[in-house]
């Protein structure tokens, strides 16, 4: 723990470097120093970080000068999910989890669950977001929920024994459930976006991202785009952020590029 002198000069430092002097530093050399000394501000400042995909350097460096003269890029990604914040007195466990119940869980898992169900005529139930099993789980021990894991030395690798992560589903499955499974690697629900990119997309993803659309787009700067680029095809970074590049510009194709329909409006 750090001393209060300390924590209140890091506060008052993080409070400085959002000033809007330091925007045009963003991009440059000492962006992301500067983008981490803004995390200094508290714990919604860190948790709002782990859901970036550029972050505000990588971002001042990805958009076009035009752009990025006019957008706020540094803008502090905690403003947007201060409401949802609804336990800020309580343990890191059952903060982080209101949080993502009121963020990630709430605006794009469930979103994307209906979409994906309903696309196919299906309905689909959540029986662990029951209120009276949401509010059993936030009324538990933390040592109920999750172990130790600050003396894993990387607990993304770890065994779900190893991390504690869902014990109480294992222990009331464990008649039910492989023998063994807890010491399996906790493993998400993922999809295939990198072989999609790499394979059946790469054409797609050729010609969204490329030197002509991006300088008809005038969105972002074709250097960085077409760095971003190599770097993903070469494996030296991960696919969320030509991704994004890509459906961003087919958006824009669907959405500012065609022309609106004709409106009929009916006298009542």
């Amino acid at each position: 723990n750090q001393s209060p002198l300390r924590a209140t000069a890091k506060r008052l430092l993080a409070s400085l470097v959002r000033q809007s002097f330091f925007d045009p530093l963003a991009a440059g050399r000492f962006g992301g120093v500067i983008d981490g000394m803004q995390t200094w501000s508290g714990f919604v400042s860190r948790y709002a970080r782990v859901y970036q995909i550029f972050g505000a350097h990588g971002t001042s460096k990805i958009l076009s000068s035009e752009f990025r003269s006019l957008s706020r890029v540094r803008r502090e990604a905690d403003y947007d999910i201060t409401l949802a914040d609804e336990l800020p007195s309580a343990r890191p466990i059952e903060r982080v989890s209101a949080l993502c119940l009121r963020g990630y869980t709430q605006n794009q898992l469930l979103r994307d669950i209906d979409a994906v169900s309903m696309s196919h005529s299906l309905e689909v139930r959540v029986p662990f977001l029951d209120p009276l099993v949401t509010d059993l789980a936030f009324s538990l021990p933390a040592h109920a929920k999750l172990g130790d894991i600050s003396k894993l030395s990387n607990p993304e690798a770890a065994t779900y024994r190893e991390t504690g992560a869902k014990k109480i589903l294992i222990d009331v499955g464990r008649g039910l459930l492989p023998e063994g499974m807890d010491i399996q690697q906790k493993r998400g629900f993922g999809m295939p976006f990198d072989s999609w990119l790499k394979g059946h997309l790469r054409d797609v993803l050729e010609d969204t991202l490329s030197d002509a659309t991006t300088r008809n787009r005038v969105f972002f700067n074709e250097q960085e785009v077409q760095l971003l680029k190599k770097d993903f095809l070469e494996g030296r970074t991960n696919w969320p952020r030509p991704w994004l590049l890509m459906m961003t510009e087919l958006w824009c194709r669907e959405v500012l590029d065609k022309k609106p329909e004709a409106q009929y409006i009916y006298d009542r």
